[in-house]
């Protein structure tokens, strides 16, 4: 066989249209090898993080040696956080968070991130340390609905104040009144419903990254019966001889808001909800259990039989 000559030798890359530059190319390129539109010129990125160029430091600032670039800058970010210990997380985030001048920017750009590195992490180890930062950013979220709620408050006891003082001087009817009332509460509702579905959605946008169950209710008319279950394995206590011994819950911690999570993130069933619907949804079963029933009463019994 003839041997060919480096002349002979026709670049394979020369048969391929020059499309470096076009729609074509970059599309094949991300086909093949995946696509990174993350600048990496250095210092194109938003400093969430407090950071310094020189030699490596005590402290929570970032240290590099010479200007990052945007992927270099948030990996080094979330690798130093995962270096310290639970608590340290906690600080180490909270520095950053009153560091930063946007509050509610930061925490929105904090979800996203822990959302995808989650979704990603490559060992269970570093996913636990990110569910720590899951766990500050929840009460961060809690702190900031509190914060609206007082606002809310506030505002609603100003109006009504205006109302009062108005009705004083026009002598409104009881039906006006009774209006002008309900136009306030609506408001109020209204609003809080739409700082709850910010928080919520927020929030489910990260644990949706996280490792869950898919268990599935062979009839969907037991739907219901599932919950009341769980309520009743919430109520669950040692029995006692003594009516002075204070109550032992088979939880200690054990909440509504524990059961919708559960729920949610466990059957496929409830999947779509949100935490919130589930409460009520939890809500309206826990009225329906009735205590003296035969079944409910051989169930609890048959629990604390189980357990102690």
């Amino acid at each position: 066989m003839r041997k060919l000559d480096n002349q002979s030798i026709i670049p394979i890359m020369t048969l391929i249209p020059n499309f470096s530059g076009g729609l074509f190319w970059r599309t094949m390129k991300a086909s093949f090898f995946g696509r990174i539109e993350t600048s990496n010129q250095p210092g194109n990125f938003k400093p969430y993080f407090q950071y310094q160029i020189g030699k490596n430091n005590t402290g929570y600032d970032l240290f590099f040696s010479k200007e990052p670039n945007a992927q270099q800058y948030y990996n080094e970010a979330f690798g130093k956080m995962a270096g310290y210990l639970p608590i340290e997380i906690s600080d180490f985030l909270s520095y950053h968070y009153q560091a930063y001048t946007n509050n509610e920017e930061f925490l929105h750009f904090l979800t996203l991130e822990l959302a995808h590195r989650i979704r990603n992490a490559g060992s269970q180890a570093y996913r636990k340390k990110l569910e720590i930062a899951v766990d500050w950013l929840n009460t961060q979220n809690d702190t900031r609905l509190e914060v609206d709620r007082n606002a809310m408050r506030v505002s609603v006891r100003a109006d009504l104040d205006t109302v009062l003082a108005q009705s004083e001087k026009e002598a409104l009817s009881p039906e006006r009144m009774e209006e002008i009332v309900g136009n306030l509460v609506s408001r109020m509702e209204v609003k809080m419903n739409s700082i709850i579905d910010s928080a919520e959605n927020e929030i489910q946008q990260i644990t949706n990254g996280f490792s869950t169950g898919n268990i599935k209710i062979s009839n969907p008319e037991q739907e219901d019966l599932i919950i009341r279950f769980f309520i009743l394995l919430q109520q669950v206590q040692a029995p006692s001889s003594n009516n002075n011994e204070p109550l032992r819950y088979l939880f200690a911690c054990f909440s509504k808001t524990d059961l919708a999570t559960f729920l949610r993130m466990h059957f496929e069933a409830f999947r779509n909800y949100k935490t919130s619907t589930l409460q009520k949804m939890i809500t309206i079963q826990q009225e329906r259990i009735k205590p003296q029933h035969e079944k409910v009463k051989k169930l609890e019994e048959a629990m604390v039989s189980f357990f102690y």
